[in-house]
């Protein structure tokens, strides 16, 4: 996987949406001693951080307009 690839299992925790979709957009990546850390912004507008293949957190506050 090259660092501005994402995994097709990551889901954004707030919308649902396919990570690999479409819409979001890897915003940053950078190596570091246990693999690529990415940024993706979610079309919710919330951050997604992944490490490798996994979804380690999240950052910022989605759209209020996607909150629901």
């Amino acid at each position: 996987m090259q660092r501005n690839e994402i995994p097709d299992a990551v889901t954004c925790p707030n919308c649902g949406w396919p990570a690999d979709g479409a819409g979001p957009a890897v915003a940053s990546s950078h190596h570091t001693s246990t693999g690529a850390v990415r940024y993706v912004r979610c079309v919710c507008g919330l951050r997604l951080v992944l490490l490798g293949n996994s979804l380690v957190g999240t950052a910022g506050a989605p759209d209020v307009a996607m909150t629901g």
